[in-house]
């Protein structure tokens, strides 16, 4: 019985370091980042701890902006 478990679950083991090697070079940045675009901060006030949370504000300016839509189009095409 035990040794079915082991030999069940044995790949599972030589994958978890890998997963949590992704999870700490991949997921961490990328839910750490997503967090900083719903806050005020700029170059100016980076290192400043008064970088408060305004929401949706980012993307409402980013999506006014006429070098975002050119970039994306132009991400979209080379992707394709």
């Amino acid at each position: 019985m035990i040794k079915a478990f082991v030999r069940k679950w044995e790949g599972y083991f030589f994958v978890f370091p890998a997963i949590l090697f992704m999870l700490a070079l991949i997921g961490y940045p990328l839910i750490y980042n997503i967090m900083l675009s719903f806050q005020n901060l700029s170059l100016s006030n980076l290192a400043s701890q008064d970088a408060g949370f305004i929401g949706f504000e980012n993307y409402k300016q980013l999506a006014q902006e006429e070098v975002f839509w050119v970039s994306l189009k132009n991400t979209l095409l080379y992707t394709a």
